[in-house]
């Protein structure tokens, strides 16, 4: 997929070439790119906003980058009236844009779900206001001719949060993010990259980058957006320090002293986290349920009931399995008939009220 919207562009050279601080755009005919860029819904902004129930939102690019939301169902007039429209969730009404994502996700090694894809649209004389965003962007130009002025931000390398123009407010987390001064794109020099339909641009998280139809234009926008170290590694600490009651406690003054022995224990709670249990963390669906072992862990949840049937002539016996809402009415049920030794297990499962590991159910 990669090398089909990259023009032969691997996904190695991607990554080892320009992943993750350099730009690479392609060109060519548009019918070169997989066919649901070409599918009905993206012929057009009239045949999409047809079609679209999705988030809009609206700006002047030409004045500032504050994007506003809009009713749905609103984004034809809007784009009418000479502003830049933006369209956050078109996979729904794009056909195959799923199975493209998801298989987008696998050459790159994302988890699922990191993907997603948006559609961009100005009228001739607008665009996009000077940003840079916190998530890596694959352009893919349908309609019209834009340019793209892009350049690196030099104060910070793989930022983490939202997207962000030089003299805004800062978001809280960009504060420690910003130890070589907050992101400006003042004397910086921005490389043109001009884009038409059938052109593509890879651009990595941290790249200032601006636009300027020239006639107008749509484009899709893929953001790539995996977990981030960060919150992966935090996650897994907060979730081993929830276990501890001395990390659940509340901080009264009285408590201070006990805060040296509590910070002790750090070293101890980082040994359990591992290469494996980060990337077993990220994994998704088919994924996460093929990496289950002896030593994962479960707890049957609170609002489950599991009924008994009986045994039958051969000597198997049915379980059926019942959520509740609100303890009360059930929402959804499903039946389990086994045999033999899995009866042992079951029973071990329904019996159990605390956590439980695989190895510990045929023990």
């Amino acid at each position: 997929m990669i090398e089909k919207l990259l023009a032969n562009l691997t996904v190695k050279k991607l990554m080892s070439d320009y992943w993750p601080d350099k730009v690479y755009a392609s060109h060519g005919k548009l019918n070169r790119l997989p066919s649901l860029f070409s599918s009905k819904p993206l012929s057009s902004f009239d045949s999409l906003t047809a079609v679209y129930r999705g988030p809009v939102n609206f700006l002047r690019g030409s004045q500032s980058s504050v994007a506003m939301p809009a009713q749905a169902g609103s984004a034809y007039d809007l784009y009418g009236m000479g502003l830049t429209v933006y369209l956050g969730d078109v996979e729904k009404c794009v056909p195959d844009s799923d199975e493209f994502l998801r298989t987008l996700e696998r050459e790159i090694g994302a988890p699922e779900g990191s993907a997603r894809m948006s559609v961009f649209a100005s009228p001739a004389g607008d665009g996009a206001a000077c940003h840079y965003d916190a998530h890596d962007i694959i352009s893919i130009q349908l309609i019209g001719t834009k340019v793209f002025e892009v350049a690196p931000v030099k104060e910070i390398k793989n930022p983490v949060g939202t997207q962000y123009s030089a003299g805004f407010k800062p978001y809280d987390d960009l504060y420690p993010q910003a130890l070589a001064g907050f992101p400006n794109d003042k004397a910086i020099k921005f490389q043109k990259i001009k884009m038409e339909p059938g052109s593509v641009l890879f651009m990595p998280r941290g790249t200032w980058h601006k636009t300027l139809a020239s006639a107008s234009s749509m484009a899709i926008t893929i953001c790539l957006s995996p977990p981030v170290l960060l919150d992966t590694v935090l996650q897994q600490i907060k979730s081993l320090m929830l276990q501890d009651a001395r990390w659940r406690q509340p901080l009264y003054r009285a408590n201070y002293a006990d805060l040296d022995d509590s910070l002790g224990q750090l070293p101890e709670l980082t040994r359990h986290i591992s290469v494996e249990s980060i990337t077993k963390s990220v994994l998704q669906g088919a994924e996460r349920l093929a990496a289950i072992d002896d030593n994962s862990f479960f707890i049957r949840r609170p609002e489950t009931t599991v009924a008994l049937g009986e045994i039958t002539a051969n000597g198997d016996r049915p379980y059926t399995m019942t959520a509740s809402v609100g303890g009360s009415a059930s929402k959804g049920a499903g039946t389990v008939t086994v045999g033999g030794d899995m009866k042992v297990v079951m029973d071990k499962i329904v019996g159990s009220g605390s956590l439980f590991s695989l190895s510990s159910l045929v023990e």
